[in-house]
This record gives C-alpha cells, structure tokens and sequence, in this order.
C-alpha cells in the first residue's frame, strides 16, 4: 500500500503527512502493457464537514490530476485557502473567494469540469490544492476471466516453471520406465537369445588348437585307377568307390563308377569322346604311312618335288637355276627405251592462278627420256569456266600437250597424249596459260615415260 496525498505527491509511510492530508492506494502488481486512456469519472459529492471539525470528510475517487492554474489571491493573515468555487471550463481562473478566520480546513469542493489548457504557472504555494477524481484505467481489465492479482493457479499453470529442460527430473512414470530398459552396454547368456543353442549344436567343433575335431571331417574322395580289364565280368569283380576308373581292351574306352555297388552295371559309366571325322586314309585305318602315290590328283612334277632329297633334285624336278648358274651374275645395261619413267609433278598448291606457279625453275632431267602420256588434275574445281595447261621443255611450250579442261573435270583430272623426247639435262616445267570464274586449289602433271 502506499499513501497519496491530496496533491497527487506519494507519501512514504512513516513520513510526516501534509497538511491536506491523504488517501491509501493499493500498491499495483507487476503492471502489464499500458492501455488507453479511460474517460474521466465524476467526481462523487463530499460530505459535509462540523463546523468545528478538524478532519476533512471522506474524499471521493481521485480523478485525474488537472493543470494547476494561476494562484488566487490570499487573506492577508491567512495561510490556508478558503473554500473553491465550481469550476467551469477551464479558462482564466477567478480570485480566489475570502476564507473565515479561524478556519483551518477547505470548505466543500465544487463538480470538477473539463480540463482544459494549461494556464500560466501561478507562484509557488506550499499548500496543494484539492486533486480531481482519478479516472478508470485502460489496457487489461481482467486475465482468463479473473481480474485483481491472477494466480497460476487460477489459469490452471501452475504446474509450470522456468526450469530448463537439462534440468527437470524425470517423471515418476517415465523413470520406472527407464528402469525397466537394458543400459547400452550389457551381455547375455546363451540361454537369453532364442535359438542360439540349437543353431549352435548344428555346428562342428574344434579342438583346443582351434582345428576341427578329427571325427567330424568327412572322409575324402580320390580317384583311383583300378587297372586294365579285358571283360565285363572281370570289371564288376573290381572293387572300388565313386570316382574310381579302369580301362576295358576289349572296347577301347574307359569306365567309371558312378553308383553306391560296383558289382551292377548301372554303377558304371563308359567315357564318351569326341567323334573323329577321319574314318580311313586312302581306304586304310590305324597307323597309316602316306606315299607320293596316295595323292591321286598329284602331278609328276609335283611327286617328283615330293619325293626330292635334297633340294638340287627338287631343283632339277622343276627346272630352275642354281644360286651359282653363271646366267644369274650377267650385268647386261637395260635396252634403252625400255625402263619406266614415270614422274609426279605438283606445279601449284594454293589458289591456281596463270604461270609457272610453286616451282617455276622446273624439274632437270638426268638422263634422256620420252614420255607419251600426261594426266593434269586438280585438289578443287573453279566455280565455272576452263583451266588450260601445257608441259614446257627448257621454257618452251611442247606441243599437244595443252589440255582444256572443264570445271566439272578438273579433280577428276585431264589426259593429253603423243611423243615427246627430253634429253638428259633438260628442264621440264608446267605452265596454266588460263583459269576459270574462282579458281580452285592446286595443279599435278602426271607424266609416263620411257627411259
């Protein structure tokens, strides 16, 4: 609780109280967020008061304090004021009305009336004047249906607190619960996991080395070779198990057993093999030795080679000369005329245009040959139009061997013929005396000859 005065001011407890003297107020909880301002209540009467009396009456509700306008007037001895007169609309306050002698409490107070500007502030006074009604208060008037101070426990909260989650205790059920659970490290016996001896007892044992009991290994199969029998009698007289084999003369082939009784011939089994696809050598079978003559489609010549011992009868079989036949060191000189000449000539590679092109020195001959033939073509056509070429012997055109070809011959190429004799020393060129619209790439002269 604490106390206000009549001036609004608070009045600790225990402190002297002001003249005007004062009301206990409840001392507000935890306030929440502010609201809206309420309109201002009506100031309830206030009782009459003794005329001889020391001690104000009650007081109503306390309204909102109003700005304090400028200071009245006082008697000349008077240190207390007299009674107000009703307030109107707030405006120039009037003087201040006379106030009896000896009274030393205000006299009843008028119906508080709208607050208006706030006036110029009068001289200070030490005495407060009389407090306006205080006015309904905004913002939250109840919580979860309650007003006043609300508990937790009338929201039904409270069971709730801030502690943090690490350190709540687990809850009465929840902790029997964990009791009943295995912690994360923990073993079993073998009798706890079902089925764990049955699966156990299909399994073999070992030993105290580790190694599997000698008792539990089955025996090993192994093959064996049970001999040469020439009947087969004499075979199911063998004695043997699966695997087993013997060989039978009389049928050339080998037998295996395959049963659980090697005395029944179903235990057995003959081997099969691939077929052979030679049935007989020259009407012969077995180990058969070929001669010259079992090749019937075979020559004389032929058998004489088949049968040469060494390979100067093979030689004489078939008529050729010894690596020592005097015939074979003749170091005769060709007849002229007769040697082939041939010679590739790439006179341009770029962009064919008139003249000698890429190589206009030309070519020098070393020895004396005729040609009778050359082939001219190109690496791309021109756009249209012909390419006209000629061979020229020592810078001189040789006649007929202009050839014109058209565009849509040149990469084919074009063939001129005839008989032209160079002698050794002379230089060979080629020369393109005409083009086509856009000339195409390169020009080769294929040139026979004879030397």
């Amino acid at each position: 609780m604490i106390l206000v005065g009549s001036d609004g001011d608070r009045i600790v407890l225990g402190e002297e109280a002001s003249q005007s003297g004062g009301i206990l107020v409840p001392s507000p909880g935890r306030p929440g967020n502010k609201g809206d301002k309420g309109d201002q209540g009506d100031t309830g009467p206030k009782g009459d008061t003794g005329a001889a009396s020391t001690v104000p009456g009650p007081q109503g509700i306390q309204g909102v304090q109003g700005e304090r306008g400028e200071k009245g007037d006082t008697g000349a001895d008077s240190t207390v004021p007299g009674p107000r007169g009703d307030r109107g609309d707030v405006g120039p306050k009037g003087d201040k009305g006379d106030t009896g002698a000896d009274s030393v409490v205000p006299g009843p107070k008028g119906d508080k009336g709208d607050q208006g500007e706030r006036g110029l502030q009068g001289e200070a006074s030490t005495v407060p004047g009389p407090k306006g009604d205080k006015g309904d208060p905004g913002g939250v008037t109840t919580v979860g249906g309650f007003d006043g101070v609300v508990t937790k426990a009338q929201l039904g909260i409270d069971q709730v607190d801030n502690t943090r989650d690490a350190d709540k205790p687990a809850s009465t059920s929840v902790a029997a619960a964990l009791a009943g659970k295995a912690p994360t490290t923990h073993t079993h016996t073998e009798a706890q996991i079902t089925g764990l001896t049955a699966k156990l007892n299909t399994k073999a044992d070992v030993d105290s080395n580790g190694f599997l009991v000698q008792s539990q290994i089955p025996a090993v199969a192994i093959r064996e070779f049970l001999g040469s029998v020439a009947t087969q009698s004499a075979m199911l007289a063998l004695v043997g198990q699966k695997g087993d084999w013997c060989s039978r003369s009389d049928r050339g082939s080998d037998f295996q057993i395959i049963g659980n009784d090697p005395t029944q011939l179903a235990s057995w089994r003959e081997n099969t093999y691939p077929a052979s696809p030679v049935s007989s050598v020259n009407g012969r079978q077995g180990a058969v030795t070929t001669q010259a003559v079992d090749i019937t489609d075979s020559t004389t010549v032929g058998r004489d080679v088949l049968k040469a011992a060494d390979a100067a009868a093979g030689r004489t079989a078939i008529g050729a000369a010894s690596s020592t036949d005097a015939r074979l060191s003749d170091t005769r000189t060709p007849t002229v005329g007769t040697v082939p000449y041939d010679i590739t000539f790439v006179a341009q590679s770029g962009n064919r245009a008139t003249g000698l092109g890429d190589v206009p020195a030309g070519i020098k001959l070393r020895r004396a040959v005729t040609f009778s033939e050359v082939l001219f073509h190109c690496e791309t056509a021109d756009a249209s139009g012909n390419l006209v070429v000629e061979v020229r012997k020592n810078g001189s055109a040789v006649s007929g061997t202009s050839t014109t070809i058209a565009a849509a011959n040149q990469v084919a190429g074009g063939t001129s013929t005839g008989t032209w004799a160079y002698a050794a020393g002379d230089f060979l060129t080629i020369n393109v005396t005409a083009v086509g619209a856009t000339p195409g790439k390169g020009v080769t002269a294929e040139l026979k000859g004879l030397c």
